[in-house]
Order: C-alpha cells, then structure tokens, then sequence
C-alpha cells in the first residue's frame, strides 16, 4: 500500500516537528495507519483516510511553524481534539479485529 506508506513517513516527519502537541497527533496518527495496514480490506479507503489524515497533519504542522506562538492555544485544542478522535479511531479498529478474530 504505498499511500499508506507514504502517509507514514508524513506522519513521521510531523512527529520529528519539535512541536509537542503535533508530535502527539503524529504519533497517535502513525498507530491508525499501522492498524489499517494490517487490516488492509478495503485499501482504497484506507489510503483516502490515511492520506487525508496525513494531509491535516501536514497542514497543522505548516501554520504552527508559519505563525510560531502567536495561535498556539488554538493549535494545542485541534490537535488534542485530532488526538483523542484518532485514539477513538485506533481503538474501534482494535475492537473490530479483536471481534472478527474470536
């Protein structure tokens, strides 16, 4: 799956970003695109999730570096809330392959 490939790689990149609370969407978001790797049923959908994922990643992780401090509070509520929806995300798929599985 290439474009979950690639989605890794920008998730990566955006965890290396120095900026903890993108570093923190980052990684919780590289965990999501692991898990739909694995599961890999419906690819296509997949990669439009991951890469949309991705692509907010990426465009969070641009605005903070371009308006530094100023919007910070901002920032750290969207990608808290980003957090917590891709934790929910991750677990749901847990829960289905734990089902499916059993």
């Amino acid at each position: 799956m290439p474009a979950l490939n690639a989605c890794l790689k920008v998730a990566n990149i955006a965890e290396a970003s120095g900026v903890p609370y993108v570093q923190n969407v980052a990684k919780v978001a590289a965990g999501v695109f692991k898990l739909l790797e694995q599961k890999g049923k419906n690819k296509k959908n997949a990669d439009e999730l991951c890469q949309s994922i991705a692509d907010t990643i990426v465009v969070i992780d641009t605005l903070v570096r371009m308006q530094g401090e100023q919007g910070t509070s901002c920032y750290i509520d969207i990608c808290g809330e980003m957090e917590t929806y891709l934790q929910s995300m991750a677990q749901d798929i847990k829960d289905f392959k734990r089902k499916h599985r059993g």
